[in-house]
């Protein structure tokens, strides 16, 4: 009897030590276009999802991208291009910790970019029903399009590449936001 009592509460404690630490948050610090920016990094465990954002800075926007692992889709939100893009998310929840943990140890990263284009925008019956509801809520508000890629632009500093708006064809994102999957 005493001993099922001690497994119980050890159950619920590991349970209770668990649910405290369901997110962790950090910071990236990333050069683009020749500006030094932060991005906040925040990691869901529960419901494996993770948040990258940054504050506008230069003339990199203000945005904010959402990974789905359980849909397996990312959300990149652009308020800026008044947008939400989306792309099939190539790799596992714990690949995608482990790749942005490493990002917070260097001193400064120099993302790959890539120029994607943007196709839509997708109904939002569409977005609601298949995208579900973290990515539904994470573009509430925007038109939402689907990212097909282009080519991949070395990396390097990315100063002669000048991103464009979302709804006028090509865009340059971040290559591993959003890993390199095509649609």
């Amino acid at each position: 009897m005493s001993l099922s009592w001690f497994l119980v509460t050890l159950l619920v404690s590991v349970a209770l030590a668990n649910k405290s630490t369901d997110k962790e948050t950090f910071f990236v610090k990333t050069l683009i276009d020749g500006h030094h920016m932060q991005q906040n990094v925040t990691i869901d465990y529960e419901h494996q999802l993770l948040y990258v954002g940054n504050a506008k800075t230069g003339n990199i926007d203000a945005v904010s991208a959402l990974h789905d692992f359980k849909k397996r889709l990312i959300a990149f939100r652009d308020i800026t291009s008044k947008a939400c893009l989306i792309r099939p998310l190539p790799n596992s929840f714990m690949e995608d910790v482990q790749k942005w943990k490493g990002f917070a140890q260097i001193e400064e990263r120099i993302p790959q970019l890539e120029s994607l284009k943007a196709i839509g925008p997708v109904n939002r019956k569409v977005v609601k029903t298949f995208m579900g509801p973290y990515i539904t809520e994470h573009c509430n508000g925007l038109s939402v399009y689907w990212m097909v890629s282009g080519s991949v632009v070395a990396k390097r500093n990315a100063n002669d590449v000048k991103p464009e708006r979302a709804q006028s064809g090509p865009v340059v994102c971040c290559c591993e936001c959003f890993g390199s999957m095509l649609l």
